[in-house]
Formats: C-alpha cells, sequence, structure tokens
C-alpha cells in the first residue's frame, strides 16, 4: 500500500512538472523571453527570414538606384564650347605664332583686281573674305564684280620671322570656269585687328598689297 502510494505520489509530481515547463515554454514564446531559449525555434526562424528578406529588398533598390545613376551619367555630354569666332583678335597670341588667334573670318579691307591673261579684262573684287579653325586651315571666297564666286582652301602657318604664310595649295577655281592663279601671301599685324599682306603669282609676277582685318561680327 505504502508503495503504491508513493509511485502515485511520483507520478502526480511527474506531471506537474511537464505541466509547468510547457507552461513556461508558452510564456517564453508569447513574451519572447530569453528564458528556455529553444522553447519557439519556428518564430526565431521567421524573424531572421523577414529580417533577411528585408535586406535582399534595400539591396536590390540601391542597385537599381546605382544603375538609374549611372545610364543619367551616360547622357551627360561633357563637351567643351567652341570659342567665339567674332571675339577680337589677340595680339598676345598672335606675338607667340599661336595659330588660334586666327580663328573666325577675315575680310578683304582694301581693293584687289586681277587682269585676263587672254582677253585683258580686269575684274575687281570687292569681295575677299578667310575663314580659319584653331589649326589655321581655311576656305576663302572671292566674289568679283562680275558676280562670279572663286573658292578653294587655304592653309596659314607663321614663318621663322612672325609673318604669317597663307598657303594656296593651287589655282583658285572660279564658277564661270576660269580661275586666279595660285599666290604666295604673306601677312603681318599692323592693328588690333588688322593685316597688312602681300601677295605674288609665281607664274605671272603679278604682285599686289592688300589689307584684311577680322570680322568681329557677321556680316
Amino acid at each position: 500500500m505504502a508503495a503504491r502510494l508513493r509511485n502515485t505520489v511520483l507520478a502526480i509530481g511527474l506531471v506537474a512538472l511537464t505541466g509547468g515547463s510547457a507552461w513556461l515554454a508558452l510564456q517564453a514564446c508569447a513574451l519572447n523571453l530569453p528564458v528556455l531559449p529553444n522553447a519557439c525555434p519556428g518564430a526565431r526562424t521567421d524573424a531572421a527570414r523577414a529580417s533577411l528578406m528585408a535586406a535582399e529588398a534595400r539591396t536590390i533598390d540601391l542597385r537599381e538606384r546605382v544603375l538609374a545613376a549611372e545610364r543619367e551619367l551616360a547622357r551627360l555630354q561633357c563637351t567643351a564650347a567652341a570659342p567665339d569666332p567674332y571675339r577680337p583678335l589677340d595680339p598676345g597670341a598672335w606675338s607667340r605664332g599661336d595659330l588660334g588667334a586666327l580663328y573666325g573670318c577675315w575680310s578683304l579691307d582694301s581693293t584687289y583686281a586681277t587682269r585676263d591673261v587672254d582677253t585683258d579684262e580686269v575684274i575687281t573684287y570687292p569681295t575677299w573674305q578667310m575663314c580659319f579653325n584653331g589649326q589655321g586651315d581655311g576656305k576663302q571666297v572671292m566674289r568679283g564684280s562680275d558676280g562670279t564666286d572663286c573658292t578653294g582652301p587655304v592653309t596659314a602657318r607663321f614663318g621663322t620671322t612672325g609673318q604669317l604664310q597663307v598657303i594656296e595649295a593651287d589655282n583658285l577655281s572660279c564658277g564661270d570656269g576660269g580661275y586666279i592663279h595660285r599666290r604666295d601671301i604673306a601677312c603681318t599685324l599692323q592693328a588690333a585687328s588688322g593685316l597688312q599682306c602681300q601677295t605674288l603669282q609665281p607664274e605671272t609676277g603679278g604682285e599686289a598689297g592688300i589689307g584684311m582685318r577680322k570680322l568681329t561680327r557677321p556680316l
């Protein structure tokens, strides 16, 4: 009888102990207490998974922002502004032999005429314009009193004496099928925007002096 009573008491004690442990586990899960750290592994796994997903979402958002910024940067065009073709001549640049001083257009500031070697006809040219890039390469246009345009390339280089050499590669072709014999042209700076030039046609020996001025506004 005594043994049975002891067993009954022991069984009641185990039931009470088990029930108490379960109650503590439930309380730990409900209150997220540090007691019984392994009591609710499912809740901790869910929390870790949610935190990881949030971090991944932030990473994706940041990556998209970086890509958007890179696309915007690629659309930007960083080009230097071209110099003003109508800026006044810089005498200092000229004295240094800087061909960038020629950038823009120069116009005849005097009179110029040619004589036809076959007909002896004299044609005057009230318009003679040369336009250069920053490296001394350019184009010239002459318009005669007969309305004919003569056009062709020119190249400018500074000589050892400081004179500007304007080089025509060939005869200057005109719209009426004729041409002006090739010239050697040497210019010196006379004023802030004025040149005094001497022209020589090696083939005919024809010489002339002309003035040229830099255009500081459109004609």
